[in-house]
């Protein structure tokens, strides 16, 4: 047999196998280091002024009986002293 050819005749009682082959691409992707970084976390502190209209509470009391009221304390009202025991409230 030279060069694919045969001196060999074939009848038709025969049964040739020939072998039909096909080229196929197989494509596969495998993780790589290309590059490298670094992540950190550092700790920032920053002031900030804010200019805002603030509302504020004020308590009005009615003094009923004898207790002592000292209202000298920017417009806060609190107990002179506490009370003892056996005085009133």
């Amino acid at each position: 047999m030279e060069d694919g050819k045969t001196d060999v005749a074939v009848d038709g009682s025969e049964t040739i196998k020939v072998p039909i082959v096909e080229e196929r691409v197989e494509v596969t992707k495998k993780p790589g280091k290309t590059e490298e970084i670094v992540i950190g976390k550092r700790t920032v502190e920053d002031t900030e002024h804010i200019s805002e209209t603030v509302k504020k509470e004020e308590a009005h009391v009615r003094q009923k009986g004898t207790g002592k009221v000292d209202k000298r304390q920017t417009g806060n009202i609190k107990a002179a002293k506490p009370a003892r025991k056996g005085e009133p409230f």
